[in-house]
Order: structure tokens, then C-alpha cells, then sequence
């Protein structure tokens, strides 16, 4: 029996509920810190999906893809995963091979048919410049637009291996500075709206892995932003 996403949240759905909490356990196998991020994209995307007034069946679907959208990093090394340095170009072209890997190991199990677009295309760019098939605008997925925003959001937020987690002020001008060209604008502005509390989803609860929760205001009030970060675009793997 095929397993929809409509039925993957439902407690009486044979196997859906545990075919999606097996492949959760499955991230937080390789990597703990994979897996909260799967989870806090997961949140965003719901409440963002939600502001943007989604379809019940549409939201469902954006929440489950928030979720499973790195499940290819499974097959991407430590090596690679956990470097605590710059990448090479060898090791870039490996990692953005996860969107597919992703995508792959979904349509292997069946049952993820509304799912897999948003996955295999959330690294898509607005521009065209994203990876892996190029597909620009309204071309993208408008789940997998959605997913772009609150993966960067919750990347910069959020220490990695790399660098440090930056202030969600700065963050939020990451994801202005970047619209048009990396994220949809329309996109942007719902998530802003959600970030300074005037939105009508639900009010969003930011937390940086080990520390307080962290306030965002529409007149930029948030306090001293001691991280700088000035990357060309608002890069997330």
C-alpha cells in the first residue's frame, strides 16, 4: 500500500508513522546535530507554509520534505560533514550531490510521491544559479522555494563545524540582502513577518543550539550583533 503524505501525519496510517520516525532515527544516527536541524526546519516550514496561507495537503507535504530534505547526507562522509574548515571543489560537488541522494532514497521507499520535488529541489536558486537541475522562479517547487529560506535561516543560526552561529538579526539581512537572486521574495517576507511577531501563523520560538532563545524586532532593536558574517550569498549544505 503506498503511503501519501496526507496520511504519514495520521496515528492510523499502516506503517506511515513508522517509516517516518525510522528515517528520523536513521539521521540522528549519523548525526545528532543533522537531526535537530531536520527538526527546527521542520517547525519554520509549517509556520511559514501556514502564513502563506498553503493548502492543508500542501503544508503536510512542505513539513514531511522540511524533515527528510538531508536524509542523502547519510551517504556523504564524516569527513566532509564534520570538516571544520573550507571545503574543496571535490568535496563540494560530493555534498551537493545530497539533495539527490535524498531524493533517491525516498523514491526507493515509496509512498513519498508529494514529497520528492520539494527534496530533490531545495537547493534551487530564484536566480537559476542553484543545484541540481538549475530551475529558476516560479520553475522551483513552491515548497522546495520555501525550504531554501528556513534551511539558510536555521544554517546561519545555528554553530556548524565551520564557524560560529551568527545573531538572528543578522540572518534576517542575509535572507533581504539575498532575495531575487537566492530566495523568493515573496518567501522572505512571510518569514520576516513570522521573525517580528506581525504575521498570523504561529509566533515562532528561536533557540540556538546551547543557548536562550533569541528575540528579532522590526526596528532592528536585538542588541550588539558581535558575529560578523559577509559570505557573496547566504550559503547552507
Amino acid at each position: 500500500m503506498d503511503v501519501t503524505v496526507k496520511t504519514l501525519a495520521r496515528d492510523n496510517a499502516p506503517g506511515g508513522t513508522e517509516v517516518l520516525h525510522g528515517l528520523l532515527r536513521l539521521q540522528a544516527i549519523k548525526s545528532r546535530g543533522t537531526a535537530a536541524h531536520a527538526a527546527r526546519c521542520a517547525q519554520y516550514a509549517r509556520a511559514l507554509a501556514e502564513q502563506l496561507r498553503l493548502p492543508a495537503d500542501e503544508i503536510e507535504a512542505i513539513s514531511v520534505a522540511a524533515l527528510l530534505h538531508d536524509l542523502g547526507k547519510i551517504e556523504i562522509p564524516d569527513s566532509i560533514l564534520q570538516k571544520p574548515g573550507p571545503l574543496t571543489e571535490k568535496e563540494w560537488q560530493s555534498m551537493r550531490q545530497h539533495p539527490v541522494l535524498s531524493h533517491r532514497a525516498l523514491a526507493q521507499l515509496g509512498g513519498f510521491s508529494d514529497v520528492l520535488p520539494l527534496v530533490r529541489h531545495h537547493h534551487e536558486r530564484f536566480d537559476g544559479s542553484g543545484y541540481p537541475d538549475g530551475l529558476s522562479g516560479e520553475g522551483i517547487p513552491s515548497g522546495s522555494r520555501l525550504i531554501l529560506v528556513i534551511d539558510a535561516f536555521d544554517a546561519m543560526t545555528s554553530d556548524r563545524p565551520y564557524r560560529r552561529a551568527i545573531p538572528v538579526a543578522d540572518a534576517a539581512k542575509e535572507l533581504v540582502r539575498c532575495s531575487g537572486s537566492q530566495f523568493d521574495p515573496r518567501v522572505v517576507r512571510a518569514f520576516l513577518l513570522i521573525l517580528c511577531g506581525l504575521g498570523h501563523s504561529r509566533p515562532l520560538v528561536l533557540t540556538r543550539p546551547g543557548a536562550r532563545p533569541e528575540g528579532f524586532s522590526a526596528n532592528g532593536d536585538d542588541g550588539p550583533l558581535a558575529d560578523t558574517w559577509e559570505p557573496q550569498s547566504a550559503q547552507v549544505v
